[in-house]
């Protein structure tokens, strides 16, 4: 590959034996008068800074920008852009868990096999023996939970605490929130209400 050598003796910072080191923004050219000297060059006199409009040079984003989303001039590989979802449209995995009268007030971690961070975790929760109550919730990337839930003989209602809230006609069940995620699992932190309820939940995690 050849590149344009500037003429202009402005654009030379000055004039180096080839076993010099060079910084990241500088590269070598060998003295058309004697090869045995280099001229150090700066990169962004010869080749500009690539833009929307202009071709020049463009870092490449580590995974973690690639992930994060907010990088507005790396560029990224079409690995990074499969690994993310950019190659087949978001990805997803679904999965369920249970919650038991046996259980205990506490954490759970649940595996979701994304490998990355999920961008949203959606939940569907019922009670086992008759699906009378229920629970349709969800959590964002940055943890914040929501649900709507039904309990026997009662109106629908909003909770924006709990992202699971499944009860029974005599106040027992589980409420459940999200309170970590990584690139592996998520975590529930589970409030058993009096005696508990054997529930079933359906989830979705996407990012």
């Amino acid at each position: 590959m050849s590149k344009t050598i500037p003429t202009n003796q402005n654009d030379i910072t000055e004039r180096v034996e080839k076993t010099s080191l060079v910084d990241a923004d500088q590269f070598l050219i060998s003295d058309s008068a004697d090869s045995s000297i280099l001229k150090r060059v700066q990169k962004s006199n010869v080749i500009p800074v690539a833009s929307e409009t202009v071709a020049g040079i463009v870092e490449r984003a580590t995974d973690a920008e690639a992930s994060a989303g907010t990088d507005t001039e790396r560029f990224i590989t079409p690995a990074q852009l499969s690994s993310y979802g950019g190659g087949t449209g978001m990805v997803s995995n679904l999965g369920s868990i249970s919650r038991l009268t046996t259980d205990s007030t506490g954490t759970q971690n649940v595996a979701h096999g994304l490998g990355v961070d999920p961008k949203t975790i959606i939940f569907k929760g019922v009670i086992q023996a008759d699906g009378d109550g229920w629970s349709d919730g969800f959590t964002d990337d940055d943890l914040n939970d929501k649900c709507m839930y039904k309990e026997p003989s009662q109106n629908t209602a909003i909770d924006d605490t709990y992202s699971i809230r499944v009860i029974d006609s005599g106040g027992n069940g589980w409420y459940g929130q999200v309170s970590a995620v990584d690139t592996t699992n998520f975590t529930i932190s589970w409030s058993k209400q009096n005696t508990g309820e054997n529930i079933q939940v359906i989830w979705i995690a996407q990012a």
